[in-house]
């Protein structure tokens, strides 16, 4: 997301679109996002079906209208479909489908409010991918946002390797012998199996283990998160220490209480991201959080929702 897409969202009424706006407030406040929500209705006028989309401004626009009118003055990058699964499809979102489908614009189906209908929508309808969503509680908006924009992406890369295609091709006319090296252009001889392809460096991604005092779990929980490190994970530990041993008396019988109660901190981070951790825990460090940080590599990641492995599924 280095580059700020326009993402536009349509739904019916009471679909669920400023909630989804909120849960991706973080991305739009940063930047990487420019985003705007209508509600979609049909009027019919002389036997004709007209499609309206209104904004909250209570602005009647059509969709080239809607597709077009950005304040970076560039094209809707990606959209957003918003169904309500718990009142079903209806004939009305089946034809918006149909007309967003045939703009060739990337786009993608929340079939949100799964917390009133688990069961969500049948795909029988469309070929786009849709996602299950509740919006309220944040589940799945981030996650389909991803796949959005990766299909952006895609859908630039392919155009580009379109008009490579087409200046290879215009080179061979007159070059009996295609050079093994990078044409002037910059593309990659498309024999090479390895085509636009970076072999990543070994041990790309790593697991982090903190051991630290209770008291200071909220601090450092909090500072990374702010720091955009949200992928913690906290679990109750006992450590043994050089410190004297308290006792505890059970039915006449004295313990030793030689284990104190900590609590492990595990994230799993790029590997260049490491330093922004380490930073993020010294802001608020005392001399409670100990002093080491554990580092393993980790072989591989899978998203088991949105399928994604790597790198992109700890985004």
């Amino acid at each position: 997301m280095n580059n700020k897409r326009n993402i536009l969202i349509i739904g019916p009424p009471d679909s669920g679109k400023e909630t989804v706006m909120q849960d991706l407030e973080s991305l739009i406040n940063r930047g990487y996002l420019m985003i705007k929500a209508y509600t979609y209705g049909r009027v019919t006028i002389n036997n004709t079906k007209n499609y309206l989309f209104s904004s909250t401004k209570g602005e009647f626009r059509s969709l080239e209208e809607i597709l077009c009118k950005w304040e970076n003055k560039k094209d809707t990058d990606g959209i957003i479909i918003l169904l309500d699964s718990s009142r079903g499809v209806k004939e009305t979102d089946i034809e918006i489908i149909e007309l967003v489908t045939k703009t060739n614009i990337s786009h993608v189906i929340f079939s949100n409010k799964q917390d009133l209908n688990s069961n969500g929508l049948k795909n029988d309808f469309t070929d786009a991918i849709i996602i299950p969503t509740i919006a309220t509680e944040g589940i799945g908006v981030k996650d389909g946002l991803k796949i959005l924009l990766k299909q952006i992406e895609q859908e630039k890369n392919h155009l580009e390797v379109g008009r490579s295609e087409e200046i290879k091709r215009s080179e061979e006319s007159y070059r009996k012998v295609y050079s093994s090296k990078r044409l002037r252009n910059g593309a990659i001889n498309p024999k090479k199996k390895s085509l636009n392809v970076v072999k990543p460096k070994n041990s790309s991604i790593c697991r982090l283990r903190i051991i630290m005092h209770p008291i200071e779990l909220d601090g450092v929980k909090k500072t990374l998160e702010k720091c955009g490190f949200s992928n913690i994970t906290v679990a109750e530990v006992r450590c043994a220490t050089t410190e004297a041993c308290s006792t505890e008396t059970y039915r006449a019988d004295h313990h030793s209480i030689d284990l104190k109660p900590k609590f492990e901190l595990a994230m799993v981070v790029k590997r260049e991201d490491l330093k922004y951790v380490v930073r993020a825990i010294k802001t608020v460090k005392t001399e409670d959080i100990d002093d080491s940080i554990f580092i393993s590599p980790v072989e591989r990641v899978l998203r088991v929702r949105t399928r994604e492995e790597g790198e992109e599924a700890i985004d």
